[in-house]
């Protein structure tokens, strides 16, 4: 995710610092996009060694077959959730983090019926934590110093986001 297109050559810079070589791609494939023709991108993939940059035709997506049916199926899983939710459209970005993470967690054919996550770590995912987006619940404040009695509230009202990085780290809207 990206604010405006003149951060593309930022951000493939960053994803091709991170990959590992015995990852890292020699053709780079894209719409026919403008920002996908600049100086300054043909700078970072030739210091990053690919070798060609393909374009579809203009208007014709579905050349980037795999790519664009991703795209397809995580913003078909954005629609559904916020609509589900009835969250307003400024929380997409939770929204895709979400949804990005369940694909990530459910099995593929093209894996042989294992998750992307399960073939990455080797492990099964724990998906024990997951739950509706928008889905009601109760964020933990522990003890406030000021209410100190029996009845005084631990917790506020909130609205499940997603599961963050980590079991411990869930996102919560207040």
């Amino acid at each position: 995710m990206h604010a405006t297109k003149d951060e593309i050559p930022e951000i493939f810079d960053r994803v091709l610092s991170q990959t590992p070589e015995c990852h890292k791609p020699t053709i780079v494939k894209s719409d026919n996009a403008p920002e996908y023709h600049t100086q300054q991108l043909r700078e970072v993939l030739k210091k990053h060694n690919v070798e060609e940059q393909m374009h579809s035709n203009e208007h014709q997506q579905f050349q980037n077959g795999r790519a664009e049916k991703l795209v397809d199926s995580i913003g078909r899983k954005i629609q559904a959730m916020l609509l589900q939710s009835q969250m307003p459209p400024e929380f997409w970005g939770a929204a895709v983090v979400l949804a990005t993470d369940i694909y990530n967690c459910t099995p593929h054919r093209s894996l042989g019926i294992k998750s992307p996550h399960c073939h990455r770590y080797h492990k099964q995912p724990d998906i024990s934590f997951f739950r509706a987006f928008g889905f009601a619940t109760v964020v933990h404040r522990g003890r406030d110093p000021v209410e100190h009695t029996k009845l005084a509230p631990r917790g506020e009202l909130g609205a499940y986001l997603g599961v963050g990085t980590s079991r411990s780290s869930r996102l919560h809207c207040i």
